[in-house]
């Protein structure tokens, strides 16, 4: 049995919506991780990254640094380098 997610309310969008659960969250987001930096628009407290490729990547390469007895003979995925805007 599950026990659902802990709401917390101070990640939500500007409109109070809760971010899509499909996406993964980034809190503080550094200069070039948010879509509109290149708009010189000032970047939000939360973000997720829009690049479905680039998250699938970034989500491979976590899980096989974290499930160490899962992956442990499998070669590592290539690092993620951060798509160019």
């Amino acid at each position: 049995m599950l026990t659902p997610m802990r709401d917390r309310d101070d990640i939500r969008d500007g409109a109070g919506r809760r971010y899509p659960s499909h996406l993964d969250t980034i809190l503080d987001p550094e200069p070039g991780e948010w879509w509109a930096d290149v708009y010189g628009l000032a970047r939000p407290p939360e973000t997720f990254y829009r690049n479905r490729a680039f998250r699938d990547a970034m989500r491979r390469r976590s899980q096989w640094e974290v499930r160490v007895a899962k992956y442990r003979n499998v070669p590592p995925p290539p690092r993620v380098v951060r798509p160019q805007r």
